[in-house]
């Protein structure tokens, strides 16, 4: 496969915004080797123009925006693939992106621990295999099911025989973070899912396939926490993990020969952040797949399917000490939206754009 290719191909997609007369110039903050195809790839872009930036000599991401920004004449894509520099003090791209005018921004979370360069380049060959447009026409399948019905009801149905069944019911929103990109977005890649940040979140999920983990670029990184998840993950592909939640809280673990059980137990002992929800999240790229379990491959969250993510809350760091965010995927999941049926386990519903 060419994945030069399939990068410009993906960008012109992710990229097609309605944006009139304006100059379109994309920045691409890293502090790490990008694959020379993947460079590549972005030049075959013609609608934008692309500059990467070592943010290592970068004195200030925030004077550099503003010298380009003007939401009159020009619009600005902001691509944030740093591992270890960040500018958290600044949090220039999250304000311009909170005006909603020329400007959007997009992180690439790489694993924030021992990364190598073959992770990297697998995170972004599974990336830019995606298609926005099916990932857009998925979404708008789910949203038409939803039909704007505060009471609506989403039931994801897990294990051997689909018999554990988690229920979220409305009226909280759910949230898109797929497709194309449109002017204010602010988005995390690779990941490509839409999701629910409530408390109206009850039943059972069987996890028999793995987890994602993302340790978020605040605070001291917690080695062995990230150790025992990983371990975790790779424990339950022999020892399913049963979870009973109430109320958006993990009330009750099981799993079949225990071990799994325990070793979950363990880390939520040490922290009791990893028993309460912090989003119920639908995978949307099946170019995801499959499930990696050796490192911290970020994008097993966009993997088709439901996860329910633990731990640290990107949507508010603030809320747990900790600074890991846990994901239990579950590819092999039957969910129905207003009984209706949006994934059968291995395909969407054909959508009805």
């Amino acid at each position: 496969m060419d994945y030069s290719q399939q990068t410009t191909a993906f960008f012109t997609k992710y990229l097609n915004l309605d944006i009139g007369a304006r100059e379109h110039i994309s920045v691409l903050f890293t502090d790490i080797a990008l694959p020379k195809w993947f460079r590549d790839g972005l030049g075959g872009v013609t609608d934008t123009t692309w500059k990467i930036i070592d943010a290592r000599k970068l004195d200030s991401q925030r004077a550099l925006l503003e010298t380009l920004w003007d939401p009159q004449r020009r619009y600005i894509s902001v691509h944030d693939y740093t591992v270890s520099t960040f500018f958290g003090n600044e949090q220039s791209a999250v304000k311009f992106a909170e005006i909603s005018t020329g400007i959007d921004y997009t992180s690439f979370e790489f694993p924030r621990y021992d990364v190598e360069e073959s992770q990297v380049e697998t995170l972004l060959k599974r990336y830019v295999s995606g298609d926005p447009n099916t990932q857009l026409g998925d979404v708008d399948c789910f949203f038409h099911f939803l039909d704007d019905d505060p009471a609506y009801v989403i039931d994801f149905h897990t294990g051997p025989g689909y018999e554990h069944v988690l229920t979220v019911r409305g009226p909280e929103p759910w949230m898109e973070l797929a497709g194309p990109l449109c002017e204010g977005n602010m988005r995390f890649a690779p990941g490509a899912e839409i999701f629910y940040h409530g408390n109206a979140v009850n039943g059972e999920l069987y996890c028999a396939e793995g987890i994602n983990l993302l340790p978020l670029r605040s605070g001291q990184l917690e080695k062995a926490l990230c150790q025992h998840a990983l371990q975790l993950g790779r424990l339950v592909m022999s020892d399913p993990l049963v979870l009973a939640i109430s109320l958006s809280r993990i009330t009750a673990i099981d799993s079949v020969k225990g071990h799994s059980a325990k070793l979950f137990r363990q880390i939520c002992d040490e922290d009791e952040a990893f028993l309460h929800l912090v989003e119920v999240g639908i995978g949307m790229n099946p170019s995801a797949g499959p499930l990696i379990h050796n490192w911290a491959a970020t994008s097993n969250e966009a993997v088709p399917g439901v996860h329910i993510g633990v731990g640290a809350d990107p949507a508010n760091t603030s809320r747990f000490q900790t600074n890991v965010h846990l994901d239990f995927v579950c590819p092999s999941t039957l969910i129905q939206v207003n009984k209706q049926q949006f994934y059968d386990g291995q395909c969407f519903t054909k959508p009805i754009r």
